[in-house]
Order: C-alpha cells, then structure tokens, then sequence
C-alpha cells in the first residue's frame, strides 16, 4: 500500500463538525499538533483513512483563545489536547480527561510561548538589518 498526505486549511469554528464527519466516515484520529509561531499557535488535526493522511490545519490560534475537543468522538485526543493546553496556551473546552493544567509538571507556565533571550537578540538584529535594507551577505555593510 502506497501513503500519501496532504494539508488543507480549517477554521476553528469547524474542528468539531469534522471530527465527527470523520468518525462516521471511518477516518482513525492519528495526532494534534501544536506548532508555535511569533503570534499565536497552528493547530494540525491529522486523520489516516486507506493510506492517506489528511492533515487539517487550523492557522494563527491566539494564545488563550478557546476551541472545541474532540476527545468525545476520538478519546486518545485527550492526551494532545491536554498537552496543547499545558505547553501552548490554548484552551481546550471539554476535554473527556482534563487535567486542568496538570498534564506536566513545568517549572514554566506554558513553556513553548517563551522565546529565548539568544533568539530574540538574533530576532532584533535580523528587524534591524532589513529596516536597514542589508540582505544576506552583506554583513561587511550592515
């Protein structure tokens, strides 16, 4: 059997609606994940049927902002779920197993959203080299 995947754009008003259009369609839940950006969280739902993946992303989800489980149709989801709550900042509304912030034991609240001292001095210095007009290569003039 040959895989083969794909990404198409959802919103996250939409996250429930599918999750259970896949159920009834016979898709297995594969994983949610968090990937972090400067301004928020992408959301990646990935679902496996006859060989496909089909990954669903849902873009820019603010930190802090709500959006729906989908541990009731997938149980398993409880564990991303849980685990984007915990490390991204994204409020997950009703988790079947919530650990209310607890999934980890973090010396950090929320861990991913920090961006480190070394990448921001290299974030500031990349903003100032373009404001400048410098591209790459020419550090001798920038």
């Amino acid at each position: 059997m040959q895989f083969t995947s794909a990404f198409h754009d959802m919103a996250a008003g939409t996250i429930y609606a599918d999750a259970q259009a896949r159920l009834a369609d016979g898709w297995r839940y594969v994983q949610i994940l968090a990937v972090n950006k400067d301004d928020g969280v992408d959301l990646v739902y990935s679902y496996m049927k006859d060989g496909y993946l089909d990954n669903m992303v849902v873009r820019d989800v603010p930190r802090g902002a709500h959006v729906a489980s989908i541990s009731d149709v997938f149980l398993e989801a409880f564990v991303c779920e849980n685990e984007i709550h915990d490390l991204f900042g994204v409020a997950i509304d009703g988790i079947a197993i919530d650990f209310l912030g607890n999934f980890y034991q973090l010396s950090t609240e929320k861990p991913m959203t920090i961006i480190s001292p070394a990448a921001c001095r290299e974030g500031e210095a990349a903003q100032n080299r373009r404001r400048q007009g410098c591209q790459g290569g020419e550090e001798g003039r920038c």
